[in-house]
């Protein structure tokens, strides 16, 4: 399985381009650390890849 790796520039600035924060250690999750989307009792969610902790988790 293929994993994400990260983009040589990364503009941390653009909120927009975040996928939420991760609930375990708050830091901000780029939309390349996307893993899967989902439709979980008709309401979409996703999984991500923290850079800082590691965790994959349900972006917030």
């Amino acid at each position: 399985m293929a994993t994400a790796s990260r983009p040589d520039s990364i503009d941390t600035t653009a909120e927009a381009e975040t996928l939420g924060a991760c609930p375990s250690c708050g830091t901000r999750i780029p939309t390349y650390c996307h893993l899967i989307s989902y439709r979980q009792r008709g309401w979409p969610t996703m999984f991500a890849e923290c850079d800082d902790c590691g965790a994959v988790v349900h972006p917030r």
